[in-house]
């Protein structure tokens, strides 16, 4: 049955992909060499009511690896009058200027095709490719050490955790004299914040047959998050600090020895704990319940913005909706319903309700100050 679900999900995207169809609709788009712009032509056009729905633009092939951009030098932002910039606009802003970066649309690399990227999003822990942004570790490190000080650290809430992305994407660019000018990849943002909380929302998968995961597929030092597998595990640690097997075994406030997830999701964890968990009633802990909540919220981010930039809002919409009722169709055949329509509706769909606004954000921004977007 699950190989059931699976096809019919497939074939949802199939279709979804397949409605990008002929037609002379929004033709006066066809002529914009940067695909994002035509991209934002069609959405006006359509929110215009101009022209009946449009032929979309092509996205960008699936064959060839983007480019690694190098960015031009950006003028003193610190004399933009950003009154002009909507709230989501005006924030992305001044990060960029604080920061000294610049933005990219895409993915600044990838060797690997959308599709694959939607096979990865259903099934992270089965026997697909894996797809990383390179960043995972780099971020891991940040929130390793809000949980070595979690005394005198807040709690995450999960658009922090895109900032928090940000900033290890930002490090690892910046190069070790931190003065180069970086453009950063927004999809490798939440590509990489949707790593990493995945990661330790489940890190009992990694404890029972390291390094086989569940499914049966070996991770080796080829899988570039494998050094935070080796610190959940106890064998390695990513930084100075002890192991966070290590760690959850010095914790007495934690209601089983060694409880990662708690470590991470729990009361006294790192990330924000929605009241939502405690309806857990399927014999997870709360604390996993709120985990999934998290991961979620990333898998919605990366479906929406896979829909707007790669389908638009549209068709992309199908497919999006397509992996919801995948999503609840897998647990409700586990008899996991409650905790379906929790994770859903307060996981994915606040998480494509965020990368909705991120994108229009940038789009806006593009228009108000182009050189900040690449």
């Amino acid at each position: 049955m699950r190989w059931a679900l699976i096809a019919a999900f497939s074939m949802c995207l199939a279709i979804s992909s397949a409605v990008r169809a002929n037609g002379d609709a929004c033709s006066h788009c066809d002529g914009i060499a940067d695909w994002f712009e035509r991209v934002y032509c069609v959405q006006q056009c359509l929110s215009e009511g101009r022209e009946a729905p449009p032929s979309l633009p092509h996205d960008p092939s699936d064959d060839d690896a983007v480019a690694t951009p190098q960015p031009a030098p950006m003028p003193d932002c610190t004399r933009f009058d950003t009154a002009r910039l909507s709230p989501g606009a005006r924030d992305l802003f001044d990060f960029a200027c604080a920061h000294e970066l610049t933005y990219q649309l895409d993915f600044n690399s990838r060797s690997w095709t959308y599709w694959e990227l939607g096979w990865y999003l259903i099934d992270e822990d089965g026997t697909v490719p894996l797809i990383r942004s390179g960043y995972e570790v780099a971020l891991y490190r940040r929130l390793k050490y809000r949980l070595m000080n979690r005394e005198v650290m807040q709690r995450l809430r999960r658009e922090e955790v895109f900032t928090e992305a940000l900033h290890a994407m930002t490090e690892v660019l910046r190069g070790p004299n931190g003065t180069e000018q970086v453009s950063v990849s927004v999809p490798a943002a939440l590509l990489t914040a949707h790593n990493v909380t995945r990661l330790v929302a489940r890190p009992e998968h990694w404890l029972v047959d390291f390094p086989r995961t569940p499914a049966g597929q070996v991770r080796s030092a080829d899988d570039l998050a494998f050094p935070i597998l080796m610190d959940l595990t106890g064998t390695q640690s990513v930084d100075a600090y002890p192991t966070v097997y290590q760690y959850a075994g010095w914790r007495t406030d934690l209601p089983l020895a060694r409880d990662l997830t708690e470590v991470f999701y729990g009361r006294p964890g790192v990330f924000q704990f929605f009241g939502e968990a405690n309806r857990a009633d399927d014999g997870s802990r709360p604390s996993h319940w709120n985990g999934g909540m998290h991961y979620y919220f990333w898998i919605g981010a990366l479906g929406h913005w896979l829909s707007e930039s790669v389908f638009t809002s549209l068709y992309g919409f199908y497919g999006v909706e397509a992996a919801k009722a995948y999503e609840y169709l897998q647990k409700g055949l586990a008899g996991e319903t409650e905790r379906a329509s929790v994770q859903i509706g307060l996981g994915f769909d606040q998480g494509a309700a965020l990368a909705y606004d991120l994108f229009n954000a940038l789009l806006e921004l593009r228009s108000a100050y182009p050189p900040m977007i690449r």
